[in-house]
């Protein structure tokens, strides 16, 4: 990569390092937040059962603030290193959506795991 190149991408490091911030913060408040519309992994498997949105929420906000402070690490250190700049945003990317992915997984798992619990209590 030519330094021009580096340098244009190391100019949006402040704003990548914000959004590392904003998902270490997004992630906590998952582990808190119960069944609404607005905040949180909001698919039909975590509205089907309330068990399910509290576990999913807080693998995912876990995942989530893995991200974050994945993002924060690596771009302090493109700060130093501007040719790493690009893996900055491969990274934050990259985790939101193997977050996002697990989360369908997982939700999907959970619910049938408490559905076949519920049906062997009754």
């Amino acid at each position: 990569m030519d330094p021009a190149t580096a340098a244009d991408l190391s100019a949006g490091l402040p704003w990548l390092l914000g959004a590392g911030a904003l998902f270490i913060a997004l992630g906590w408040g998952m582990h808190y937040v119960g069944p609404n519309a607005w905040y949180g992994v909001r698919i039909p498997a975590t509205f089907a059962d309330a068990r399910v949105w509290r576990d999913t929420n807080r693998r995912s906000g876990r995942l989530l603030m893995l991200v974050g402070a994945g993002t924060l690490a690596i771009g302090l250190w493109a700060l130093a290193t501007p040719r790493l700049a690009p893996y900055v945003l491969a990274w934050m990317l990259g985790g939101v959506l193997a977050m996002a992915v697990d989360a369908f997984r997982y939700a999907g798992r959970r619910l049938r795991y408490y559905r076949a619990l519920d049906a062997h209590r009754d």
